[in-house]
């Protein structure tokens, strides 16, 4: 039976803050877990988010802190298992362009956490595990779920029907020499229309519009 991820409420969709306030210095001393994705979003913005246009700024800011919000109390994080439980936790609650911009900046986003999350002044230090390259596949899958999730939303029986073999095929369907096959994620998914059920603020609802906005070839 498939099922939805758990990012359902607007409070899960962090407001990005306007980073370009932050002029205070970092802080040097340690700092407490709950103080470290506020310090996360603001490296984050001052090494690469400062660089990128405003609609993927927010996508990958949003990404970063769904993606902190995985985190349990250990020291050590595994890569490819955050990944997994971002993508779950978002699920189909975003249009496909939101996986579009967080795949076209996935390097940049793994290079982020490598360097900088080992680096947060906490008192036990955090280490990441970076294993096998898995995330064309994890992407591949996530978006063939969210189009039966998507498709099947107000037929419950026929959801829960879905098998993973029917998953894994579209999922194939998906990838072409390894990548995200984006035109045919393009085709697939313009069978079906984006509802936003969630309450929201208007700046992410104007995030959202932006999103679905964007065209590729």
């Amino acid at each position: 039976m498939v099922k939805q991820g758990s990012f359902a409420s607007s409070s899960r969709i962090k407001k990005v803050r306007n980073l370009r306030q932050h002029n205070r210095k970092l802080p040097t001393k340690v700092i407490s877990g709950q103080q470290m994705t506020e310090f996360m979003q603001v490296r984050y913005y001052l090494m690469q988010g400062n660089q990128q246009v405003d609609v993927t700024q927010q996508t990958m800011q949003r990404w970063l802190s769904i993606w902190l919000e995985q985190g349990e109390i250990s020291t050590s994080w595994n890569f490819n298992q955050f990944n997994q439980a971002t993508l779950g936790a978002i699920a189909n609650q975003v249009p496909w362009q939101f996986y579009y911009l967080v795949d076209q900046n996935f390097a940049s986003f793994r290079s982020f956490i490598k360097k900088e999350l080992p680096a947060v002044p906490l008192q036990k230090r955090i280490q990441v595990v970076f294993e096998d390259d898995v995330w064309v596949d994890q992407l591949a899958q996530q978006l063939s779920l969210n189009w039966f999730l998507s498709s099947f939303a107000d037929d419950p029986e026929r959801l829960a029907k879905i098998t993973e073999e029917q998953i894994m095929e579209l999922a194939r369907g998906l990838k072409k020499d390894e990548t995200i096959n984006w035109h045919n994620v393009r085709v697939v998914y313009s069978t079906i229309v984006f509802k936003d059920t969630q309450n929201l603020d208007a700046e992410t609802e104007q995030w959202l519009a932006a999103l679905q906005m964007i065209v590729i070839a």
